[in-house]
């Protein structure tokens, strides 16, 4: 599933115009919630239970290792990330993969998914 996914993740970057190679891709797809007053969260499973993280902590924890970074979680408070040495890309709003899908396949074009440029240090 995953190599399918980096295929569409691909394509997508390909149809928007994005020309730089990307080798390495790390996907974090979870449950995600946000606040415009409050971070960008993503739920993960921990000892039984369900618990809240930030999704800046994971971008900090894998950034520069990959040449992509896809965070496939809800972001209802449209909040913006920034990326430094990976680029980064996320939802705003409510997302689900299949926007990415769609636009892929000429069906639609995805509003809710972002692609920032990568930012020198």
């Amino acid at each position: 599933m995953a190599n399918e996914e980096s295929r569409y993740i691909r394509a997508f970057l390909k149809g928007r115009g994005y020309e730089r190679p990307i080798d390495s891709i790390r996907m974090l797809e979870a449950h995600g919630n946000s606040h415009s007053s409050c971070e960008y969260l993503y739920a993960d499973k921990v000892d039984s239970k369900l618990k809240w993280f930030p999704v800046l902590d994971w971008i900090s924890m894998h950034d520069g290792a990959y040449d992509m970074l896809y965070v496939s979680c809800c972001n209802k408070g449209n909040v913006m990330l920034p990326s430094y040495r990976s680029t980064l890309m996320y939802s705003i709003g409510e997302h689900s993969g299949a926007e990415l899908d769609l636009e892929v396949l000429g069906e639609a074009r995805s509003n809710l998914i972002v692609v920032s440029s990568i930012q020198k240090l």
